[in-house]
This record gives structure tokens, sequence and C-alpha cells, in this order.
């Protein structure tokens, strides 16, 4: 079988599996929800308005352009089911692209064990079940791990790699921080010294910066500053603790910001647009109707205004919340990060990602002592990044995921790849 040939059957293979899974768990019939319902949101409003919708860049474009195009193809009542299916679609292409990227040599098994294993692996499928932006950044982190392992001049795959990085970024804002892990694994596979890992690395980096570019030239002319994103003081706020992540973020076990703390601070809450968990249901609801409204009506200097104050305001929030107690923070920093890796314990699942984590280390472990720097390199870095925002943002599986997971997989294919043909040339003939 020919390599498109393979890798369309592998597509069709997974896209079924998961397809069927979703349709078992009843995926296409749930009503948007969470974060969901702001993708729609701007996708839809960039249908109608352009790129007014975006301007406030609280999202990257790469969805809502996405669910955009979606909703000039189906009615208003299919485009959350639609989009749910685009995301399977994508992270069924996941192992088809390993699949097809793979290439001739050694590394060819690793290469297909990763095509395996990333059809297999459930949080890429399970995760690209909702209308949000982690499929197409698990595909593109993985596009440009694939690159980055690729033989070949190096410059060229530094620059495709880097690419695949800033895309990533435009449908997640975090992707940006598998950078690092990407060229620190090129530069240790392409050898050469400090000097030319350094230089790798900077042309990488002119890679995403050039496809980042537009969106941030954007923003910023938009917001009147610099910003990639306008989320991330709002989402710093958050991980102080002012949101429950479902493991009790006001008990005392666990730290995290008592009630007393956001009764204090409800005002200013208010005024960050974060109610859920400050008011109760009916008045939060009726509340962020009444910003949305505003928002839509908004524009210029008055968006500017209101989104850089808001931003501003979640900020001195989040550092008074780490001000008043750092120890408190710290320690509910601490359960995030275990928490987002599995060890918070609480069931099968926490059980499975904990065993992976500790697999992935082993295995990158292993590959260090048999001299395979690149791959350790890039799983020690994506762990660190994960673990950044974890503990100081977010223990969302999904962050760990886009960072974590893909790195990790390939640190086992490797070691699989590098133990199967020592053993079958032990074998008697």
């Amino acid at each position: 079988m020919g390599r498109g040939a393979g890798a369309l059957a592998l597509f069709g293979l997974t896209a079924t599996l998961w397809l069927g899974a979703a349709l078992a768990l009843g995926v296409f019939a749930a009503a948007p929800a969470g974060d969901e319902t702001d993708y729609l949101a701007r996708g839809t409003g960039f249908a109608r308005e352009g790129w007014a919708a975006l301007a406030d860049g609280y999202r990257p474009p790469f969805l809502p352009l996405l669910i955009a195009g979606l909703d000039r193809l189906v009615p208003a009542e299919a485009l959350a089911g639609a989009a749910r299916l685009a995301n399977i679609l994508t992270a069924a292409a996941i192992p088809a692209l390993w699949w097809a990227l793979a290439p001739s040599g050694p590394e060819r098994r690793m290469f297909h064990l990763m095509a395996a294993a990333t059809a297999l692996w459930p949080p890429f499928h399970l995760l690209a079940e909702a209308a949000m932006a982690e499929a197409p950044g698990f595909f593109l982190v993985n596009l440009g791990l694939a690159l980055a392992l690729r033989p070949g001049p190096a410059l060229p795959r530094a620059l495709a790699a880097g690419a695949a990085v800033g895309l990533a970024t435009l449908a997640k804002a975090n992707a940006a921080l598998m950078l690092l892990p990407l060229a620190a694994c090129l530069a240790a596979r392409a050898g050469g010294g400090l000097g030319r890992g350094a230089g790798l690395a900077a042309v990488m980096a002119l890679g995403t910066g050039a496809v980042l570019a537009p969106w941030v030239a954007f923003v910023t002319a938009e917001m009147g500053a610099p910003r990639l994103t306008t989320s991330g003081a709002k989402n710093l706020l958050l991980g102080t603790g002012h949101h429950d992540f479902g493991f009790g973020s006001a008990s005392a076990g666990n730290g995290g910001l008592p009630e007393a703390w956001r009764q204090r601070h409800l005002p200013a809450l208010r005024q960050v647009g974060d109610t859920r968990t400050a008011l109760p249901g009916p008045e939060a609801a009726a509340m962020i109707a009444a910003e949305r409204a505003a928002k839509a009506a908004a524009g210029g200097p008055e968006r500017q205004a209101r989104v850089r104050g808001r931003e501003a305001l979640a900020g001195r929030l989040a550092a008074a919340a780490w001000a008043d107690d750092p120890l408190r923070q710290a320690r509910y920093g601490a359960a995030k990060l275990a928490h987002s890796f599995g060890f918070s314990l609480r069931g099968p699942a926490d059980w499975l990602q904990a065993g992976f984590t500790l697999a992935a280390l082993g295995a990158a472990l292993a590959l260090a002592w048999l001299g395979r720097a690149g791959i350790p390199a890039a799983v020690g870095l994506s762990l660190l990044a994960a673990a950044a925002v974890a503990f100081v943002f977010l223990p969302n599986i999904r962050l760990k995921t886009l960072l974590f997971d893909a790195p990790a997989l390939l640190a086992l294919c490797a070691l699989a790849a590098a133990i199967l043909p020592a053993r079958s040339r032990a074998a008697p003939p």
C-alpha cells in the first residue's frame, strides 16, 4: 500500500472509530455549552460583521473563521454539530499526518508507531468533540513535531515547523509555548553545537512570527497596545481559585480563593465580567447577556477602553489574591498542577493520565541514556510548559494535552522503535 493510500485508509478508520464514539455519547445532540457558545458567537459574528467581531482579541481567529465558513453552508441550528464534526475529522487526520510524513530509513517505524498511538489516544479525540479550538491545535502541534523530526535540510524544516507553531497559536494561544520544545528537538537532532542550535531556533521563531504578525498587528491596532490575546489576565484571575475547576477550589484542602475573598471583591469581579461564580444563576445570566449586548454595540476607542480596563482590573485582582495569601496560592497551584496531569486520582481517567505521564518521563530518560537527546529535550520542555500553565493559570486537561501529549507519545514510540529492532536481531533465525 502506497504512502497516500495508507494515510487515507488510516484516516478513514480513525474517523469511523471516533465518530462512532461521538454518536454513542450523544455529542451531536447536545446544546452548545461553556466556551463553545463564545466560539460559535464569534464565528457567526464574523460572518455578519467581519473582523470587527474578533477585534477584542479575546479568542485567536482560527476556529471563528472556520465557524464563519460553516455558517455559510449549514443552517443555524446545525452549526454547532457541523463545527464538532469538523473538529472530529481534524483530530482523525493526525494519525494520517504521521503516516504520510514517515521518512524512509530507520525512523519510519517511529512515525508509524506515532500514527497508531495518535489514532488510539483518547484525549486527542474526545476533546475534539466540542466546538472549540483544541482539534486544530492538536493537529498543528503534531505537524510541527513531525516536521522537526523528519530528516533533511534543517533550515527549511525549522521554518516550516515554526510556521506550524504559528498556525497552532492562531488556534490556541498557549501553543506558542511549543516553540522552544520543538526548537530544542530539531537543534539536538541536527547537531552542530550550540551556535547552530541557536540559529535553527531563531529560524523557527521567524517562521512562527511571520504567521502571527498579521493577527498581532490587527489586535494591536484595535486595542492600542501589542497583544496576541487579551484573555491572559482573566485566566490568571481564574487560576487563583476564583473559578471551581471541579476539585473544590474554595475548600480548605485544595486552597484557592475562599468565598469571603470573592464577596469582598464582588464589585470588581462584576466589572471584570466573570460573573458566573460570583453571582446567583439568573442574575449572572442577565448580566452576561447585558455585557454581550454592550460589546456588540461598542466599537473603536470605547471598545479599547473597556477591554483594556477589564484586562488591567483582572490583573490587579489576581495580584491581590497572590499578595493576600501567597502560601495558599502556591498550594493551590501545586494542586492544579497535579490535577492537570492526573495525579488528583479521582477515577480511571486520572489514573490513565498519571500513568501516561510517568511512562513518558521514563521513556524520555531511557532515550537520553541511549544518547537520543532531541526527543527527551522536547518532552522535558513541554512538561515544563504545561506545568507552568497549570500552576499559574488553568489546570485544564485541554491545555496539558495540547502542550505535552504529542511529545510524550513520541517518547514512548521512539523507545519502542529502538527496542523492537534490537529484539528482532537477537531472535534466532
